[in-house]
This record gives C-alpha cells, sequence and structure tokens, in this order.
C-alpha cells in the first residue's frame, strides 16, 4: 500500500509547479504588456505565448478566452453612427485652418497653405509696400531735382551761390526747407574733377551732401573745424 501510494503520488509533483509557473507567466505577460489603439468593433488582448498585444474582433476575443490562451485587457472600441464620424471629421479637419487678422483683412491658412483668397490678398498688399518703398527710395532725389530747377528759375547755373533774401514758403521746391532761416545755396558738377570749397571762420553752419540729400560734412561750428574756417 505504502509502495503504490508513492509510485501514484510521484507524477503529480511536477505538475503542480508547471500550473503555478504557468500562471505566474501569464499574468506577467499580461502586467508588461503596452497598450495600444484598436479600430473600431475590435478589442486589445494579450495572448499567453506572445506578450505583445493585437486586436481582435469581440467575439474572437471572447472565444480566445474561453480556452484560455488570452486575456482582454481593453474596452472594445464602438463603431461610430455616421452622423457622430461625420461631425468628429470636420472638427479634425478645422483642427488645421488659422486665421490671422491683418490691416489688408483676414488671412486664412488651411493645413500650413494659403487659400487663394489669402494668396491673392498678400500679393496685393507686397506689391501696395513695394510701391511704398520705390517712392520713399526715390523722394530724396526727387528734392534734389527740385533744387535745380528753382536754380533754372532765377537763371543761375551751377557753380553759382543763390541766396534767400527771405524765409521760405511752400512754393519753393525744396524738401527740407524751414521758415525759421535763412537759406543759401551752391549747386556743383563733380563731372569735371573736384572743387575746393573755402569756409570762412564764423557762425556759418551748413552742410555738404549729394543729389540724394546723403549728408558728406557738416559745415561750420559741427564741422571738422568747429567754426575756425577751412577748405
Amino acid at each position: 500500500m505504502i509502495k503504490n501510494y508513492h509510485i501514484g503520488y510521484k507524477p503529480f509533483i511536477p505538475i503542480i509547479p508547471l500550473i503555478l509557473s504557468i500562471g505566474i507567466v501569464s499574468v506577467l505577460l499580461f502586467s508588461f504588456a503596452e497598450g495600444i489603439t484598436c479600430p473600431a468593433g475590435e478589442v486589445e488582448v494579450v495572448r499567453v505565448t506572445n506578450p505583445n498585444p493585437i486586436c481582435v474582433d469581440q467575439s474572437t476575443a471572447e472565444r480566445w478566452v474561453q480556452l484560455g490562451i488570452a486575456e482582454i485587457v481593453g474596452e472594445p472600441v464602438e463603431v461610430m453612427e455616421e452622423s457622430v464620424m461625420e461631425e468628429t471629421m470636420e472638427q479634425e479637419s478645422q483642427m488645421g485652418i488659422e486665421t490671422i487678422e491683418t490691416r489688408s483683412g483676414t488671412i486664412t491658412i488651411d493645413h500650413d497653405y494659403l487659400t487663394p483668397e489669402s494668396a491673392k490678398l498678400l500679393s496685393d498688399e507686397l506689391f501696395f509696400q513695394r510701391a511704398v518703398q520705390v517712392y520713399h527710395l526715390a523722394l530724396p532725389a526727387v528734392g534734389g531735382a527740385g533744387i535745380f530747377y528753382e536754380q533754372d528759375k532765377v537763371g543761375a547755373t551751377t557753380g553759382d551761390v543763390l541766396y534767400w533774401s527771405d524765409f521760405m514758403n511752400s512754393d519753393i521746391e525744396l524738401l527740407t526747407g524751414n521758415i525759421s532761416v535763412l537759406y543759401y545755396m551752391s549747386l556743383q558738377d563733380l563731372s569735371d574733377g573736384p572743387i575746393v570749397f573755402d569756409v570762412p571762420a564764423g557762425s556759418l553752419q551748413g552742410h555738404i551732401d549729394n543729389i540724394y540729400q546723403q549728408v558728406l560734412t557738416d559745415v561750420g561750428g559741427t564741422g571738422p573745424y568747429k567754426g575756425n574756417g577751412g577748405s
């Protein structure tokens, strides 16, 4: 009796640890598996033989659970109704649209691209800004040409010194002139060579500039000779 008892009991000894190990392995597999996102109508499961989760339909998942070869680890993803799906798609499409209010109007950016209307709006604004820049860049030269016109009005020529005996007014084509001082001016042509300009000592104030009204040097107290005269 005792001998038969030991013979019959021995086969069951390795089975118990085996069952426990299977249970421990399956728990570990389910614990360390990372979740995934399943499409509509499917559910996330983890198989005993593979720790990576997969998505299967609900009926397959239930059958695998009954067979003990998998465990459901995620909630079933419900299939959206058509109206809900259309609303969701519309919301997602709106997420890529951005509007910017500008001085020229509303600029619409659709998924990183300008709409045709916004592209034309920006193009018109660009041409407008370029026109303003051309005006600003040309204004000094146009003003310089106006000085030549004033010289011609009084019969003067290049090299003469023009002197205003009275304060300026709006009839004179001089951009930076003001009504608080008396002016004198001389236009020089350097195409034939340089010119030496002698400045007497005293309280004379002025400057020498080019046709674009860019100042080359000051004359008088603010110049390099500090009002002491020079050439």
